[in-house]
């Protein structure tokens, strides 16, 4: 009987904090943006937990979390903020508005039961032996039909799948979900590094490469991850040359990787039809 508000503007974000939460037995609800965020909160404020991310488009966490604070409904939500980067003036910010916590992305799953244990009542739990038990009913199914799958992501150059699969803890599907959303979101944010790159500052281009990042990093793809770190990091620092002498080759690694994953994924969705259709053909 817990529910969280999961807050971040990135897809692929949302969809593995909250699977991680709900495997927990936590009740989910997202928000693609601060504004969003606002809103679900005055309309029911009966969440225990909210996730704030830090950089969004519309307002940031820190901004977020200051306006929910100054609804003061009638619960109070325990507030822990998401960043990519967990720098002291990050903290020191969250801290300066009333967050309990901050949290890296991706989450790390002993931290976050560390965070659970720490804020939510001792009733809130169930005993660790029937997570145990669900747990490894789950990993049998899963282990039992899905190798063909691991066999296939293995193939994609620059993909960590253990790294990736643990983000979600283990749940084949969900992993294969946050694949399929992560080549939309990759095509989307090239597309807007592609056609910012000349029109706005290089300072505009930051949000595009920490989005991807973070996309990068949840699915387990870390050498572009820190690739797209780098290129974040010159946008912020105005570092022009960094950024012309690397754009280019950045774009075309990443569509790369992403025209591998999508190559994965059909082969994935091949794999599932025929099992589907030898099913039905065997009933």
């Amino acid at each position: 009987d817990v529910k969280a508000l999961v807050v971040d503007d990135n897809a692929v974000n949302l969809m593995v904090a909250s699977n991680v939460l709900m495997q927990y037995g936590i009740e989910v609800e997202e928000a693609d943006s601060g504004s969003m965020a606002i809103k679900k909160y005055y309309e029911n404020d009966d969440f225990d937990l909210i996730f704030m991310d830090y950089l969004m488009p519309d307002m940031n966490g820190v901004e977020t979390i200051r306006n929910i604070r100054n609804l003061k409904r009638n619960k109070e939500s325990i507030l822990i903020a998401l960043s990519a980067n967990v720098t002291d003036d990050i903290v020191e910010a969250f801290a300066s508005v009333g967050a309990h916590h901050v949290m890296a992305k991706p989450l790390e799953l002993k931290e976050l039961s560390e965070v659970l244990k720490r804020y939510l009542p001792e009733e809130k739990f169930v005993r660790e032996d029937k997570i145990k038990e669900k747990s490894e009913q789950s990993s049998e199914d899963v282990t039992a039909d899905k190798e063909d799958v691991k066999s296939i992501l293995y193939r994609v150059k620059g993909l960590n799948v253990e790294k990736g699969l643990a983000n979600v803890m283990g749940v084949m599907e969900t992993y294969v979900k946050v694949l399929n959303v992560c080549c939309t979101n990759i095509t989307e944010q090239a597309e807007y590094i592609k056609a910012a790159y000349k029109l706005v500052s290089l300072g505009g281009l930051k949000i595009y490469f920490h989005s991807l990042k973070g996309i990068l990093a949840n699915i387990g793809a870390m050498e572009l991850s820190e690739f797209s770190k780098n290129m974040e990091i010159a946008s912020r620092d105005q570092n022009e040359a960094y950024i012309k002498e690397n754009v280019v080759s950045y774009i075309e690694k990443i569509e790369s990787f992403r025209d591998n994953l999508q190559w994965a994924i059909d082969e994935y969705k091949k794999i599932t039809e025929s099992d589907m259709f030898e099913t039905h053909k065997s009933m």
